[in-house]
């Protein structure tokens, strides 16, 4: 799905590449995310990265490719929409925001949901590359391994500031998804709950009924 998601700046697409820590060796554990700096020939790319998301894979798909509600939820976002859709393509319309500046740019996405793969690139926008992709993969415990790439490139910024861009957005891109996972399924569990007070309840009939004309009073 496409969401551009950068602390601050916007993020997009990785297509599949050797990807080398040798020039970047402090690739590291944060915020309960593995963290990979992506170097292809010699210069850095991008990141990747990956962590544990508490929720099934199907729920985490949901959040992923939820393009018209990405502005509710995700980090930057000021507007997110789906525009176009064609069989298991996606293009989208978003704006983020970069500081004082707000950011349109155009997007398809590619989506695989059988192999857990979600691949988006930018088609339109200021950025001379801006593609990425999402792998959702289940765990045995019930909960989902989550990797993001995103390979991110412009004339203007200067490679460290990247990379210090994209490392910073990174914890909490996936802070957000974990969010929205925890908000979605705490609406599924009041949903049921909520169905279940309204279900019918049976009462048994009084064994003694009163009869219509009997005075309470006289009663022993």
């Amino acid at each position: 799905m496409m969401m551009p998601l950068l602390r601050r700046a916007c993020l997009l697409f990785f297509i599949p590449a050797v990807i080398t820590t040798a020039a970047f060796p402090e690739s590291r554990q944060e915020q309960d995310l593995t963290i990979i700096p992506m170097i292809m020939e010699g210069r850095y790319q991008g990141a990747s990265a990956t962590g544990v998301i508490d929720a099934p894979p199907g729920l985490v798909w949901k959040i992923i490719s939820d393009y018209d509600g990405a502005d509710r939820f995700m980090p930057n976002i000021i507007e997110s929409r789906a525009i176009r859709r064609e069989e298991n393509r996606v293009w989208t319309r978003t704006i983020c925001g970069i500081g004082p500046f707000r950011v349109l740019f155009y997007a398809r996405s590619i989506e695989r949901q059988e192999q857990g793969e979600l691949a988006f690139q930018q088609l339109e926008g200021p950025f001379t590359k801006n593609r990425g992709s999402w792998t959702v993969r289940p765990m045995e415990d019930g909960r989902t391994s989550l990797t993001y790439n995103i390979e991110l490139d412009h004339v203007l910024i200067p490679t460290r500031i990247r990379r210090h861009l994209l490392h910073k957005s990174l914890p909490g891109l996936f802070a957000a998804v974990r969010q929205r996972a925890l908000r979605l399924r705490e609406a599924a569990k009041d949903r049921a709950a909520g169905k279940l007070s309204t279900a019918v309840i049976t009462v048994k009939p009084d064994q003694n009924p009163r009869k219509k004309n009997e005075n309470p009073s006289r009663l022993p």
